[in-house]
C-alpha cells in the first residue's frame, strides 16, 4: 500500500474542499499508474474549482493514457480558455501543444 496515498487522503477526508490536496491526491495517483483514480480525483477537482488550471492539463493526460481522446481534448480545450483568460502564456503553451498532438494523430 502506498502509504502518500494513505496520508493524502486522510487529509482530504478532514478537508474534502482543499483544492490542492485533491490535486496531489491525484498527482500521486498518476505517480503509481492508476490513471482511472487520478482522472476521477482531477473531475471532481475541476467540478469544485473550475479555475484550478493545472489541473486541465493533467486531467487531459490521465484520458490520454486511459485512451479516453475526445475527453482528453475537452480537458485541453477548457484549460486553453481559461489560461487565455489568466493571461498563463506558460500553460496555454502546454496545453495547446498537447491538443495539437492529439489533433495531428
Amino acid at each position: 500500500m502506498n502509504t502518500r496515498l494513505e496520508i493524502l487522503k486522510s487529509y482530504l477526508k478532514e478537508d474534502p474542499s482543499d483544492s490542492f490536496l485533491r490535486y496531489a491526491l491525484a498527482l500521486e495517483y498518476i505517480a503509481v499508474g492508476d490513471h482511472q483514480n487520478a482522472s476521477q480525483e482531477l473531475e471532481q477537482l475541476l467540478n469544485e474549482n473550475p479555475d484550478y488550471l493545472p489541473a486541465y492539463y493533467m486531467a487531459g493526460k490521465s484520458y490520454e493514457i486511459l485512451k479516453e481522446i475526445e475527453k482528453a481534448k475537452v480537458y485541453y480545450r477548457k484549460g486553453i480558455e481559461l489560461a487565455k483568460s489568466l493571461r498563463n502564456t506558460h500553460t496555454l503553451n502546454e496545453l495547446n501543444a498537447a491538443l495539437e498532438g492529439l489533433e495531428d494523430n
